[in-house]
């Protein structure tokens, strides 16, 4: 983003983004306040107009991240294309999608900031997995949906294409899960 390009109102947005584009190439702990200040173009103290803290900024990249996601998995009325959504959120957000599930995403606050967004992630998975498997009880789409989630980071963060060897991520597990429909 060059300096300037976002209108008055827009600040928390242009830092959000610019905070969202160095987590690509940084971790979060490098990361300063200073520096997006600089990337949007404002003065250093800024930032701190929209976020008290870089927790705060942390709190609400998750919010932002949960809020995407949603939205994402939204589109696609069926598990498989939620399935696909959640995977391609996963691969193209992967610092995003790390921070959104760890312990870090509300230190510094309560959990209960980030409830109201995560929650809709949550619901929609789980309406789709009970449609799916409309006799699995809540462990099963539970149990369903954590190796989903535990596939999308490992495909995220760690090359596991090299242990499905041509078989392609997705569908290994688009597979597994139509496997666990005929059962």
């Amino acid at each position: 983003m060059t300096k300037q390009d976002y209108h008055h109102g827009e600040l928390r947005d242009a830092l959000l983004d610019a905070a969202q584009a160095r987590l690509c190439s940084q971790s979060l702990e490098t990361l300063s306040m200073r520096m997006l200040a600089k990337d949007v173009g404002v003065s250093p103290g800024a930032p701190y107009h929209h976020f008290k803290d870089k927790s705060a900024l942390r709190l609400a990249l998750c919010q932002r991240g949960f809020d995407q996601l949603s939205n994402d998995l939204d589109k696609y009325p069926a598990l498989d294309g939620k399935i696909k959504a959640y995977f391609a959120f996963a691969v193209s957000n992967r610092a995003l999608f790390e921070l959104m599930f760890a312990p870090q995403a509300t230190f510094g606050h309560s959990a209960a900031k980030l409830h109201p967004h995560a929650a809709p992630v949550y619901k929609c998975m789980e309406k789709a997995l009970d449609d799916d498997f409309p006799s699995a009880n809540e462990h099963s789409a539970i149990a369903v949906w954590a190796f989903l989630h535990g596939t999308a980071l490992l495909l995220a963060a760690s090359p596991i294409t090299m242990k499905l060897g041509e078989k392609n991520p997705l569908d290994f597990v688009i597979g597994f899960v139509e496997r666990l429909r005929s059962d």
